[in-house]
């Protein structure tokens, strides 16, 4: 009987895995911003309008990433998917995979949720289909956009008990409602526990959804099973006492002093003092260990050496970052103004202002915290920064914020755009005799977020690009976006026709 429950919770931790794993999937083919560019659409057209044929383009997304996510769940989980619909209301907007109607399309849009915008196992089945559930919401106003369903295939389903005698297992739910078993036609009846004395059921639950697994076994068969384990305990048993008597003499002349010397310099090395196995003269496994043990010492101090001269170069950096953070010529200049304001009366209402932006900035500069902050926070230190050259430059100069608003809440690195802007007044806008012009720009781009900082000035030419200032200063922001998110992300200069634009390139993160 112990045997026939592990058996039984092997095969659930198995099917659990995999109900698990198509779970995740359903939530991250839901999380895709298109369907919910197009189901915000569908629901609110007046509020989210689109062209048509934008929305024609947001359809073929959608009908291309279905279909690829089909493929992919194949590969990564198993051909066990049968279908994956996307639905609003009555609206089937589009479904891939096997082309039979939802059954109960009613009863997928009244299925409770446990944990909103996740999705979870429902307690009934759909032509004969476990049926996975995702409600989408609009993350803005908390309002149902629409209905992403997973259903998995009856018959593939079978596949993941095929170890089980026919009719021996099955998956029902907590009202004993027959959710999956070989005799496809039971499917969906209620399940009652057998009257005969000479059956025993066995069950457990799920621990991922509202499903039990249980094991039908004959009495007879356990007792059969009983006799052949105690055979094979005994022959085991009697077979291992031969085997430890003569591998004990062995060991004991061969092993155990190699092990003592191992034991200590173990010790020592746990305090800090390494020292190398020698005179290893055996092959066997023993030998292998001590030569395993030497090379894990002479790695450990290089590791040592390693980590040693990282943590220095890493401090280094965050040295040369905190310095870059603020221009000590833009604290200069800053107090110059303020004090030429101080002479005329006119303008010596404006220093209280400058004075509490100037002290915001550095209060924003060398606040601790999470190197990663949202994008509306960097933007508001920004404009505090841009606003207080506005003063200096008055009509000459005149800014613009360009985001999209669901991107507001993207981390960034911190302090990424100071250094942009500050090239952009220095090798931009100061050389500009007409107005001067600095846009900030945010928006989405095959799924990653760019931001671009663009100026009218005469342009950066080769000999600024390459300077101590300007190119230290690239460099850096260049290094910290690969150290937090890999090589792909970083920032280029893009040609424009007057002045410069500088782009960047990162991933959305929440």
């Amino acid at each position: 009987m112990e045997s026939r429950n592990q058996t039984l919770m092997e095969t659930a931790g198995k099917i659990d895995g995999i109900l698990r794993a198509f779970a995740k999937k359903t939530n991250d083919i839901g999380d895709q911003p298109q369907i919910v560019k197009l189901l915000r659409n569908t629901v609110m057209p007046t509020k989210y309008p689109l062209e048509s044929n934008e929305k024609q383009r947001i359809i073929t997304t959608v009908q291309n990433v279905l279909d690829s996510e089909m493929d992919n769940m194949k590969l990564e989980i198993g051909d066990y998917a049968d279908a994956i619909y996307l639905h609003e209301g009555t609206n089937l907007i589009y479904s891939t995979g096997s082309q039979i109607p939802i059954q109960f399309l009613e009863g997928l849009h009244v299925m409770t949720f446990e944990r909103e915008g996740q999705a979870e196992w429902a307690f009934f089945i759909d032509h004969q289909r476990l049926v996975c559930n995702l409600q989408i919401l609009d993350r803005e106003n908390g309002m149902t956009l629409g209905y992403l369903t997973l259903m998995l295939n009856p018959q593939k389903v079978q596949q993941l008990y095929d170890n089980y005698s026919p009719n021996t297992f099955l998956i029902t739910s907590k009202n004993n409602i027959i959710l999956s078993m070989n005799t496809l036609t039971q499917i969906g009846q209620l399940f009652e526990k057998p009257k005969d004395r000479n059956i025993v059921v066995d069950s457990t639950s799920s621990k991922y959804a509202d499903f039990k697994y249980l094991s039908i076994i004959r009495t007879n068969e356990l007792s059969s099973e009983m006799v052949n384990q105690t055979l094979f305990a005994a022959a085991i048993t009697l077979l291992s006492w031969i085997s430890v008597l003569f591998i004990t003499y062995f060991i004991l002349k061969n092993v155990t002093n190699p092990l003592r010397t191992l034991t200590k310099l173990m010790k020592r090395a746990e305090r800090g003092e390494y020292a190398l196995i020698s005179n290893i003269r055996s092959q066997d496994e023993i030998a292998t260990l001590c030569h395993s043990f030497n090379r894990l010492i002479l790695e450990t101090q290089d590791l040592i050496q390693k980590v040693y001269k990282t943590e220095l170069l890493h401090k280094e950096a965050e040295l040369k970052a905190i310095r870059m953070y603020m221009n000590p010529h833009f604290l200069y200049n800053s107090l110059e103004y303020i004090s030429s304001l101080a002479r005329t009366r006119t303008n010596i209402e404006h220093i209280p202002d400058i004075m509490q932006k100037i002290a915001a900035i550095f209060r924003f500069s060398i606040s601790p915290g999470h190197p990663l902050i949202p994008l509306h926070t960097e933007l508001e230190f920004l404009q505090n920064y841009i606003q207080i050259h506005q003063y200096s430059y008055g009509e000459r100069f005149r800014y613009e914020l360009q985001t999209d608003p669901h991107l507001m809440n993207v981390k960034v690195p911190k302090l990424i755009l100071q250094p942009l802007v500050e090239n952009a007044f220095i090798h931009g806008i100061d050389a500009n005799k007409e107005q001067g012009v600095l846009i900030i720009r945010a928006y989405e781009e095959n799924y990653e977020m760019i931001i671009e900082v663009e100026d009218n000035g005469g342009g950066i030419n080769d000999s600024a690009l390459n300077s101590k200032g300007l190119g230290t200063g690239l460099a850096m922001i260049q290094s910290r976006i690969q150290h937090h998110f890999g090589d792909k992300y970083g920032l280029e200069f893009m040609p424009v026709r007057h002045g410069t634009l500088v782009r960047l390139k990162l991933p959305i993160l929440m």
